[in-house]
C-alpha cells in the first residue's frame, strides 16, 4: 500500500516530500509540527474506543460529547495553513489497553481535614442538608502502603469485550431482557454485573479484580491527588451526577452512561480513563469501616465480610464521591445499571531459562570438547 502526500513547503522555500508506506500490518503515523501525539505509558495490546454524542437536550438536539474523547483510530485529514489548502492524512495507532503501574509506597486513606473538605463538597449539593457528620469517615486513617508492580485496564470493561466471554460460555449475560437492552451499545462500560460476574470475566482474561489499594494507587498517584486529574474539581472532566432528588446531570455531556474513555482530559497522568464517574467499579476487597494505622505491603483487605468495596463514583454521584479516596460498598450479588469494573494483572518478571548441557563421556563438553579444551577428536582448540 502506498500513501502519497503533496510536498510541504519548508521555511527555506524548498519542497520537502513526505512519503510513508505501511509494511505488513504495521501502522504509519505522520507527525507534522506536533499535529498529533500518541498517548504515553506502558502498553501491551490495543482496544480503541471513540466517543459518541450524548442524549438530547430540552430543544431536542443531541448534547455534544466534550472534546476529551479518545481519538479515533484510522485516517484523519488535517488541513495545513496557507493558501494552498493542502491536507495531511494521518493514520493513528490505537492506544494501549493496559497500563503498567509502578510499585512503591504511597499514602492510602484520607486525613481528617480531607474528610471535612469532602463533607463541605457534599453540603454544596442540592440535598446537602442530608449530608451527615460521619460521611466519608470510613476513609480514615491515612497509612503507608507498599505495592508491587501491576497492570491495570486503561478503561472500564466494555459491553463488546464482555460479550466475547459470554459467547464462549464462560460469563453470564444479564438475566433480564431490559438489562440486555440497557447494555446494547458495545462501546459503553459493561454494567448490571455482580462481583462474581466481574471476577469470572477477569479470570477469563487471565487477570483478576484490582485490590482496593491498587485502585487507589492508580487514581491517586504519588502526589496524593484529590481527583484522578488533579486537586481541583472540574465538572467537564468526568461523567458525574449530583446529590439531588434528580441525580442525573447532563451538563458534562452525558446524562447517563458515556462510552469508555470519552473524557480524555480527565485521565490520570499515567493514562488511565474514567477512574472518576461514568460507572462505579467493583474491587476485590471485603469492606471494613476504616483502615488500621501502620504500614502494610500488598494488602488484600479483610479475610471475610458481608460487603465488597466499590470505588470511583458514577454518573449518579456528586463530586465528593468522585474523589480518589471515596469508598462505597454493596453485597457482592447485587447488580446495578451504574456499576461496572476493570481488571488487573500481576506483573510477571520473565527470566531466561538456565541452560544445562548434558554431560558427555570422558568429561566432554557441550560440543564434544574434552578436558583442557580438547575437541571431539582430541585436537586442542585455539
Amino acid at each position: 500500500m502506498r500513501l502519497r502526500v503533496s510536498p510541504r513547503p519548508s521555511f527555506l522555500g524548498r519542497s520537502v516530500p513526505v512519503l510513508g508506506s505501511a509494511i505488513g500490518v504495521g501502522t504509519l503515523v505522520l507527525l507534522l509540527s506536533g499535529a498529533w501525539t500518541v498517548p504515553s505509558g506502558a502498553e501491551e495490546d490495543a482496544n480503541p474506543v471513540t466517543a459518541a454524542p450524548g442524549p438530547p437536550n430540552r430543544e431536542g438536539r443531541p448534547l455534544r460529547a466534550p472534546a476529551t474523547g479518545i481519538a479515533p483510530a484510522g485516517p484523519r485529514r488535517i488541513a495545513t495553513r496557507g493558501p494552498s489548502r493542502r491536507t495531511l492524512l494521518v493514520l493513528r495507532a490505537p492506544g494501549p489497553r493496559r497500563v503498567l503501574i509502578r510499585g512503591g509506597t504511597f499514602t492510602m486513606g484520607a486525613t481528617i481535614p480531607a474528610v471535612a473538605t469532602a463533607q463541605t463538597m457534599c453540603r454544596a449539593e442540592p440535598l446537602g442538608r442530608a449530608c451527615t457528620a460521619t460521611l466519608h469517615a470510613d476513609e480514615l486513617v491515612p497509612h503507608p502502603v507498599r505495592l508491587r508492580d501491576f497492570w491495570l485496564d486503561r478503561t472500564e470493561v466494555t459491553v463488546a469485550a464482555y460479550a466475547r466471554c459470554v459467547e464462549v460460555g464462560v460469563c453470564r449475560a444479564p438475566p433480564h431482557e431490559a438489562a440486555r437492552k440497557w447494555t446494547a451499545r458495545p462501546e459503553h462500560p459493561m454494567t448490571l454485573v455482580s462481583w462474581y460476574d466481574a471476577q469470572r470475566y477477569c479470570g477469563f482474561r487471565g487477570g483478576r479484580l484490582p485490590t482496593e489499594a491498587e485502585w487507589e494507587r492508580a487514581a491517586r498517584g504519588w502526589s496524593d491527588r484529590v481527583f484522578p486529574w488533579g486537586d481541583v474539581f472540574n465538572p467537564r472532566l468526568a461523567n458525574h451526577g449530583r446529590f439531588s432528588t434528580v441525580a442525573l446531570d447532563a451538563g458534562d455531556g452525558f446524562a447517563e452512561l458515556a462510552p469508555v474513555g470519552a473524557y480524555r482530559a480527565g485521565r490520570t497522568p499515567e493514562g488511565i480513563y474514567d477512574l472518576a464517574g461514568n460507572v462505579e467499579e467493583w474491587v476485590a476487597d471485603w469492606y471494613a469501616p476504616g483502615y488500621d494505622d501502620g504500614e502494610v505491603t500488598n494488602p488484600t483487605g479483610p479475610a471475610v465480610g458481608d460487603l465488597r468495596v466499590i470505588r470511583g463514583g458514577s454518573y449518579r454521584d456528586g463530586r465528593s464521591w468522585l474523589r480518589t479516596t471515596a469508598r462505597a460498598k454493596a453485597l457482592p450479588s447485587t447488580r446495578r445499571a451504574h456499576r461496572g469494573f476493570r481488571c488487573a494483572w500481576d506483573r510477571r518478571r520473565d527470566r531466561l531459562p538456565r541452560i544445562r548441557f548434558p554431560l558427555r563421556p570422558n568429561g566432554a563438553g557441550p560440543n564434544g570438547a574434552g578436558p583442557n579444551g580438547a575437541g571431539p577428536n582430541g585436537a586442542r582448540r585455539r
